[in-house]
């Protein structure tokens, strides 16, 4: 049997653009409203006003998965870290996410508040998106569904 060998596999460059998919699309679309729609209250912390959930943080990965959740559909998913993990939000003690359809991982949080990662949106049906995951955020049996 051959061996699976990470090192062979083509690689997306940082900068370069995920495939077209018009799901992936419409999420980024809604990420940058999200963007644009953050308001500033008097002790300068932003948030977003959601018609059901009322103020969300924009700052906290909960919430930004929460708005997404919100709009598509789906679940938050999220992990806690241990000392020296690697993973994404391993300085916070853990990360949540929003998991759409079980296919699109969506991180507000990661490319728009700690800036950390060049994008926000995984398709884990594309072999390149989902070896990216592995990688920033672990096997999907480690991570565990928060609660709306």
């Amino acid at each position: 049997m051959d061996t699976f060998n990470l090192d062979t596999l083509p690689r997306f460059h940082p900068c370069s653009p995920r495939p077209a998919h018009p799901m992936r699309t419409s999420i980024d679309s809604f990420l940058v409203e999200m963007l644009h729609s953050e308001q500033v209250d008097a002790d300068e912390c932003s948030y977003w006003e959601h018609p059901i959930a009322g103020r969300l943080r924009c700052t906290n990965c909960t919430d930004g998965a929460r708005m997404v959740v919100h709009r598509f559909g789906g679940r938050i998913m999220g992990y806690h870290c241990k000392d020296g993990d690697k993973r994404v939000g391993a300085i916070a003690g853990g990360h949540d996410f929003a998991l759409i359809e079980e296919r699109w991982l969506v991180d507000y949080w990661a490319r728009y508040v700690s800036e950390d990662e060049p994008f926000a949106v995984y398709d884990l049906c594309n072999a390149l998106d989902s070896l990216d995951v592995v990688a920033k955020y672990g096997p999907a049996n480690q991570w565990e569904e928060i609660p709306l």
